[in-house]
């Protein structure tokens, strides 16, 4: 499965639950872009989701604890579980990581856990995972509005002036930038003379994560992917 197919599988699942939702808006959902939280889509799926301190109660086979758990996916209990254990912007990405799981790899074993993890190559289906949980919950087209209402452009328009912003002073157009870092100030600016929150506030994401949807969308000037892999955390 290739990226226009998740990102074909996004829109779909995002149709799905935004229109019972613009019928009856229910009072904890304020606009579309809250509305986007995956357990939306994972309750229309017909699991249960819950977020919860205590996922984490297996070890290897020499009693040690393994990495802390995350995200799980419980097939036979149809449910699924995010634990309070990471920053609010991540469970939400980690929920539309084990959204991705039930929508695409029905071969799973029946209990998923997805781990917290250091960086390195991650397998296909995780990476698919982490793919579906980016297009559903950072939509492009939502995404280029945004961009352009805070920058005046979509794509961002680099330059000396919105660098030294970007940088607080610290650089400018000519100095050689390390890409993912600009990626990440982007992600995270707010003008202070403007009353539109940061991409990264805006979308309840981590900035890592938006950074790394930003340059695959080339929503950046100047900024090309790299094939930046989706890493657990974000």
């Amino acid at each position: 499965m290739d990226d226009r197919q998740i990102e074909d599988i996004a829109v779909e699942e995002r149709t799905q639950v935004l229109k019972p939702m613009q019928r009856r808006r229910p009072r904890e959902v304020s606009d579309a872009i809250a509305a986007l939280h995956p357990r939306y889509a994972i309750e229309q799926r017909g699991f249960r989701y819950y977020e919860s301190d205590h996922l984490d109660w297996e070890s290897d086979m020499r009693g040690r604890p393994l990495p802390a758990t995350i995200g799980l996916v419980d097939r036979r209990e149809r449910l699924v579980a995010v634990s309070t254990r990471i920053p609010i912007p991540v469970r939400r990405f980690t929920a539309g990581h084990e959204l991705g799981h039930i929508i695409m790899h029905d071969d799973l074993e029946t209990m998923h856990r997805d781990r917290q993890l250091g960086g390195g190559r991650r397998d296909r289906k995780e990476r698919q995972a982490d793919a579906l949980a980016a297009a559903y919950v950072m939509p492009p087209q939502w995404l280029a509005k945004h961009v352009e209402r805070i920058f005046g452009s979509a794509p961002v328009q680099l330059n000396d002036d919105l660098i030294f912003h970007l940088t607080n002073g610290q650089a400018d157009a000519g100095e050689c930038l390390d890409g993912d870092e600009l990626a990440r100030a982007v992600a995270r600016y707010s003008p202070r003379w403007s009353a539109h929150a940061s991409l990264v506030e805006r979308f309840q994401v981590s900035t890592g994560a938006m950074a790394i949807r930003l340059v695959e969308l080339r929503l950046i000037d100047g900024i090309r992917d790299h094939h930046q892999q989706h890493v657990a955390g974000y």
